[in-house]
């Protein structure tokens, strides 16, 4: 009988062991270690129950399901030599060999053309009227030309009639009096035309390249001054970014240029130039897209940022701009496998070389391997 009871007695025994153990570990004072070593006193890390953690020495453990599932790739890159870049501050601005503004000569009220009034967006051909700008002279010019042109219609008549009567006494009176008399009857009737005219002008206007509408702020029936821009038509593939740098001398060290975020778009350099603006220098640089002829997406008066590259050569760890993370120090990052399922961040520093690729100069080194794909998923894990 006393087998039986010995057997049925040990879980009972384990339980018992096992409170006393968690009993003390609840009422252990400061610096109390288990039995094992451990700390007693120690709060218990938070268990997560896809493994994902972030370790007290600031690195992260990621499972290797976990791993699958956010896409992690690494990469081994050695050092190599790139181009040195230089970002500078930049907008997009119109190309005055494929845009244009379209602005009024002389002030008056707007009328719609024979399609209406444009919007922004709407695609136009040159030559194409936009609207229709109807001239109002001032009351006393008004008045005077009114004046003119009934004096002009009474003098017309007259002449009609004297060569009404000089005709019928042709034979009798000189041909050249005859003719002297009709060429001012028409001379009269030109000018009452030309006066006529003027009283009821209105201007057309056109658009002076075929292209979209870039800007348009009209409504029927607005009054415009002269030389107010009225409309502005770009073509949406063809446009230039003019960047500015204090640098005089870098324009003859630029060997390609390319947008920051947009790296389907590479810039070609057209000119620098030589009188300073605000205290630096605009260059002017083309914008090509992979697919010729197609709209740019670009708008005019965009900030950008444009990344030079020069004929400078600097030595690096070449990796993807989507490699470089920031801490929650804002100091840019990689992060370095250094296990299976474990990654360290590492403080670098870097150059970008176009709007996909940058160039680690501090803080790595070549048997690093680095995570190229799926860093910013890692720095979200706490």
């Amino acid at each position: 009988m006393r087998a039986p009871f010995r057997r049925a007695a040990r879980p009972v025994l384990a339980a018992w062991i096992s409170a006393l153990v968690g009993l003390a570990a609840a009422h252990a004072g400061p610096g109390a270690h288990g039995p094992n070593g451990e700390h007693l006193d120690a709060p218990g890390a938070p268990v997560n129950a896809s493994g994902l953690a972030r370790l007290p020495d600031g690195s992260v453990n990621v499972p290797k399901p976990a791993q699958r599932r956010m896409a992690i790739r690494t990469l081994l890159a050695p050092e190599s030599e790139a181009a040195a870049t230089v970002e500078l501050p930049g907008r997009v601005v119109m190309d005055p060999n494929a845009s244009g503004r379209v602005q009024a000569v002389h002030g008056g009220r707007i009328e719609p053309g024979p399609r209406g009034l444009p919007v922004a967006g709407q695609s136009v051909k040159r030559g194409e009227v936009l609207a229709y700008v109807r001239h109002h002279a001032e009351p006393y010019a008004l008045g005077a030309q009114q004046a003119q042109l009934a004096e002009l219609r009474a003098q017309r008549q007259l002449a009609e009639q004297r060569v009404q009567r000089l005709e019928g006494l042709e034979g009798t009176v000189p041909r050249k009096e005859i003719e002297a008399a009709r060429t001012e009857a028409a001379s009269l009737a030109e000018r009452e035309r030309s006066i006529g005219a003027s009283l009821v002008a209105r201007e057309a206007l056109t658009a002076p390249v075929s292209g979209v509408i870039a800007r348009a702020d009209l409504v029927v029936g607005q009054v415009v001054e002269p030389r107010d821009v009225l409309f502005e038509v770009v073509d949406p593939a063809r446009m230039l970014v003019e960047a500015t740098t204090a640098d005089a001398t870098l324009a003859t060290r630029v060997a390609g240029a390319s947008l920051q975020d947009l790296p389907d778009l590479t810039l070609r350099l057209l000119g620098a130039s030589r009188a300073l603006r605000d205290g630096v220098l605009p260059l002017t640089f083309a914008v090509a897209s992979a697919r010729p002829g197609a709209a740019l997406p670009i708008a005019i008066g965009q900030p950008v940022t444009v990344v030079a590259r020069s004929e400078e050569r600097i030595r690096g760890v070449v990796l993807p701009a989507q490699a470089v993370v920031r801490n929650p120090s804002n100091e840019p990052i990689v992060w370095i496998k250094s296990g299976a399922e474990r990654f360290i961040p590492m403080p670098v520093q870097f150059r970008p070389l176009d709007a996909r690729t940058v160039v680690v100069t501090q803080g790595l080194s070549a048997d690093n391997r680095v995570v190229v794909q799926g860093a910013a998923l890692i720095a979200q894990i706490r």
